[in-house]
């Protein structure tokens, strides 16, 4: 019983690490439209990271940005859309970020935030899951075997 307690908890920790690592990690692989400068598009991708993202999410595999209606230093509005692959979740991310008039960033995503977060989470759940059913089978055993 004591091997499948120790199993569990370096399932649970492994879980914990996963969603740690996901949420802390930058992207990946980084790519750019080719309307957009390497300067335009590193700021971009860094306003979403800060502004658009939920702060937990899964691991990001890559992200693409595009330019958008207004992808100039001086413009307002709509400045350009990241789309990302995150691991696990099904298509891709996309979010349109956008700078106003008092100088704020904002990102609009096409999922919700309880969303991203929930597949941010799935990691540990699974891991959790496993390890409690390492644990059932591990005293089961030990319930057969005294009799």
């Amino acid at each position: 019983m004591r091997g499948a307690a120790m199993v569990a908890a370096g399932l649970v920790l492994l879980g914990m690490l996963v969603v740690v690592l996901g949420s802390s990690a930058a992207p990946i692989s980084r790519t750019c439209s080719q309307d957009m400068d390497a300067t335009g598009c590193e700021g971009a991708l860094s306003a979403v990271l800060r502004r658009g993202l939920p702060a937990l999410h899964p691991l990001i595999l890559s992200a693409h940005v595009e330019p958008g209606s207004a992808p100039g230093p001086g413009d307002l509005g709509h400045r350009a859309t990241v789309a990302f692959e995150l691991l696990g979740v099904p298509g891709a991310t996309s979010i349109d970020l956008y700078f106003d008039s008092g100088a704020h960033w904002g990102g609009e995503s096409d999922r919700d935030g309880t969303e991203i977060r929930a597949w941010a989470l799935a990691p540990l759940a699974i891991a959790s899951l496993m390890a409690l059913t390492v644990l059932a089978v591990a005293w089961r055993r030990r319930s057969s075997a005294t009799g």
